[in-house]
């Protein structure tokens, strides 16, 4: 750079000793002035001790002069030519190589080994690692270096601790780039795990655990994020599914956002109207299970206190299983028209298991159908019948089957009725008195005339009775009186048909050897109770005159039909 006056700063030429501009004196600079001063005196010096040096003093300083050039060879090569001195010396400046080359050449150094060069490579070690923990050193140079420092001396054997803590601080930085990956990927619960993983010797340290703490907000804004969006395209339930996750995540990690929490709360209430919507859709097509399911699903999944869903679901219910009585009623009708009534009334039977089912829609729906069940086996049993007494056991097959099915009062009661209208056997009916000996016929009786009777009562003590109740429910009396005696010896009987104590029938004598039996009719309409008595005039238990059987064949009470 060109030198400028001190005076008025025109530029001055090169060696120049006075300003051409304003011709002030360009000053000597210090250190040549320094330099020509300290020359003059060193002269002057020396031509003092020229002039007064003996020859002996010569001799002197020559002597020490030898002396000191040796000393300072012996420190050369005790300090800088000697092998621990060199590796040392390697050691310091960087050169680890080098150093383990000098060392293991040396066959002495090497049996001997150096404390001073463990020691050195061990220091040296160390702070090449607390030089990586503070990023002052790239990983790879520090590994490489660490590396040939272990092959110096006994390094391999002083440095495990060094190479484990260095490892140690390797995975660290791993942790601390893998977790800046993931971060920038959105994976931020992967990158607090990362985070976390730095170790406390890293320089990192610090910084890994605020960048671990900022995850989990990350983490929340993007649940926030992608709640939102599932918003926007109306996925409510997925939205809020998203939130719940997020919030369970955090917590599980002694994380709470607040703005989950609101946002948990927000989406709920969008779902409970989207829900409430879709419900009614439902409904209105009449699908009340699919509304109540929809909601009982969405109320269980996400634990929704919202009053309006679960009344809602409630009567969605109600009216579902009101549906029900009501489908399943129709469609028995169905099996009704088709013949098919026991398939009817199981369909109604099966819904008594549900208890969620109306009690009293299901009861009337079951009383509806059994009046159209009675309407129609009633029809049934009238058509056959038509006032025919021959028709009767077909009409009444067909209401005992009906109540077999199922039991109707006024299937039951028109049963009655027309059961009164058949021949009602008095032979094996159970009376309400006995007074004498009387038997009931249990094998074939056979009459004088050979006809054989199986049913019907025989007799054999005088003024021996049978009551029977009839209720007033029947009109005739029919009966045939038959005659056995084993010997030919005169014996004879009658018979007495009373109605509530009042005598209306007296037969015949009835001889033994009469061989025809005697048929009877007899009105007994209104005769509550019914009394048959025997009036004889001989002992059924004589020996001498043998043993006489009356016989009381056949006993039929029967109802007159109606007119017509």
């Amino acid at each position: 750079m060109a030198k400028k006056c001190g005076k008025c700063g025109a530029e001055l030429p090169e060696g120049a000793a006075s300003c051409p501009a304003c011709g002030a004196k360009v000053p000597e600079s210090r250190g040549a002035a320094l330099f020509t001063q300290m020359t003059a005196e060193t002269e002057h010096w020396r031509s003092r001790q020229k002039k007064e040096l003996t020859k002996e003093q010569k001799r002197l300083r020559r002597l020490i002069v030898a002396a000191a050039l040796a000393v300072a060879l012996a420190v050369f090569l005790i300090f800088f030519l000697q092998p621990e001195a060199r590796v040392l010396r390697a050691i310091r400046m960087g050169r680890y190589e080098d150093a383990a080359r000098i060392y293991w050449s040396d066959a002495g150094l090497t049996e001997r080994g150096s404390e001073r060069i463990d020691q050195a490579v061990l220091e040296t070690a160390e702070r090449l690692t607390t030089q990586y923990a503070a990023h002052e050193l790239d990983g790879d140079a520090a590994a490489r270096d660490i590396s040939a420092l272990s092959t110096i001396g006994r390094g391999g054997e002083r440095l495990s601790d060094v190479v484990t803590a260095f490892r140690t601080l390797n995975n660290s930085q791993m942790h601390m780039i893998e977790a800046g990956q993931l971060v920038l990927t959105g994976n931020y619960l992967e990158a607090r795990e990362e985070y976390l993983l730095v170790d406390e010797s890293d320089g990192d340290y610090a910084e890994a655990q605020q960048r671990a703490k900022q995850c989990l907000a990350d983490y929340g804004d993007s649940v926030l994020s992608e709640a939102d969006r599932l918003i926007q395209t109306g996925e409510y339930a997925d939205a809020l599914r998203t939130v719940i996750a997020g919030e369970e995540r955090l917590l599980e990690l002694e994380y709470y956002y607040e703005k989950l929490d609101l946002k948990h709360r927000s989406c709920a209430a969008l779902l409970g109207e989207d829900l409430l919507k879709r419900a009614l859709a439902l409904a209105e097509e009449e699908d009340y299970q699919g509304a109540a399911d929809l909601l009982q699903a969405h109320i269980y999944e996400f634990a929704l206190s919202d009053e309006n869903l679960i009344s809602a679901c409630d009567q969605y219910y109600l009216r579902a299983r009101s549906h029900d009585v009501t489908a399943a009623e129709a469609e028995a009708k169905v099996l009704f028209a088709e013949g098919d009534y026991a398939g009817g009334f199981a369909l109604l039977d099966a819904l008594a298991d549900d208890p969620e089912i109306p009690a009293d829609e299901l009861e009337a729906a079951v009383a509806r159908l059994e009046q159209l069940f009675a309407q129609d086996k009633l029809a049934e049993a009238e058509e056959l019948f038509g006032g025919v007494r021959e028709n009767l056991p077909g009409a009444i097959t067909v209401l005992r089957e009906a109540m077999r099915l199922r039991e109707v009062d006024e299937i039951g009661a028109y049963w009655d009725e027309l059961s009164l209208y058949l021949p009602y056997s008095l032979a094996s009916e159970d009376y309400i008195e006995k007074i004498g000996v009387i038997f009931r016929s249990t094998s074939t009786f056979e009459a004088l005339d050979g006809t054989d009777y199986d049913e019907g009562w025989i007799w054999g003590d005088n003024q021996s009775e049978l009551s029977f109740r009839l209720g007033g429910n029947y009109d005739r009396l029919n009966a045939v009186f038959t005659v056995r005696r084993d010997d030919d010896h005169q014996a004879a009987a009658y018979f007495e048909v009373s109605c509530d104590g009042t005598t209306v029938y007296h037969s015949e004598r009835l001889e033994h050897w009469q061989t025809a039996p005697l048929e009877i009719e007899i009105p007994v309409t209104g005769c509550e109770v019914l009394t048959l008595r025997f009036v004889n005039d001989y002992n059924v238990s004589t020996t001498e005159d043998g043993y006489c059987y009356h016989g009381l064949c056949t006993p039929v009470v029967t109802k007159d039909l109606p007119e017509a």
